[in-house]
């Protein structure tokens, strides 16, 4: 989505990738807020260091794609590239669904999440 702004005529608006942004900054803060109850809760230490050390992996590579992201958004939009009345038209029709362009990116991160709340169940 973010490469496609070297295109002559781009597929995607400046706020379709704002909203994807948006959508990932929601996944992070919620991981964020989980990653504190399992500290106040002391689930972590049901981890082993190495799944530990993945986890905070990947959570910093997602926010190097998340920064990354940001700042390809804030350079097209200085550069006013996105404004063209006529590019707009032509995507109106053809809006794609966010949540398939986050999903490389996220299911990393919330795989994880996810793993871990299993193996909390299992153990309780």
């Amino acid at each position: 989505m973010f490469s496609d702004q070297h295109h002559a005529t781009p597929k995607y608006t400046v706020g379709q990738m704002r909203q994807c942004l948006l959508v990932l900054d929601h996944c992070l803060a919620r991981y964020t807020d989980m990653a504190q109850e399992w500290t106040q809760s002391r689930q972590w230490e049901l981890l082993s260091s190495m799944r530990i050390d993945e986890c905070q992996e990947r959570r910093q590579f997602i926010g190097k794609i998340r920064d990354a992201a940001e700042q390809i958004i804030l350079r097209l939009e200085a550069s006013g590239r996105n404004k063209d009345s006529k590019i707009e038209d032509r995507r109106k029709d053809k809006e794609p669904v966010l949540h398939t362009y986050l999903r490389p990116q996220i299911s990393c991160l919330l795989s994880s999440v996810l793993e871990r709340s299993s193996l909390l169940s299992s153990s309780s």
